[in-house]
């Protein structure tokens, strides 16, 4: 039918593949390929805000949570390429 999506089964990373290096617990001066920074607020890391739109008769729930992905240290992993057949 029209606007729906047809499933695609496929490697993610195509002919890729990532080795590096991972610590155990992360810290400020500990090597890691990458780290997953996450805004602390709140529980959980959002907050999250309740309304009432008397309008449209409805309730509503408002939910932000920022985080983001960095590569800080580029020595500590290696990407290889077609390395998959």
């Amino acid at each position: 039918a029209e606007g729906q999506s047809t499933l695609t089964t496929d490697w993610i990373w195509g002919k890729y593949a990532l080795l590096f290096y991972r610590p155990p617990s992360p810290g400020l001066r500990t090597v890691s390929l990458g780290y997953h920074f996450m805004w602390r607020a709140g529980e959980l890391g959002s907050l999250v805000y309740r309304g009432r739109n008397d309008k449209a008769h409805s309730d509503y729930i408002e939910v932000m949570k920022h985080y983001d992905q960095k590569i800080v240290a580029v020595d500590a992993g290696i990407l290889f390429s077609n390395c998959v057949t």
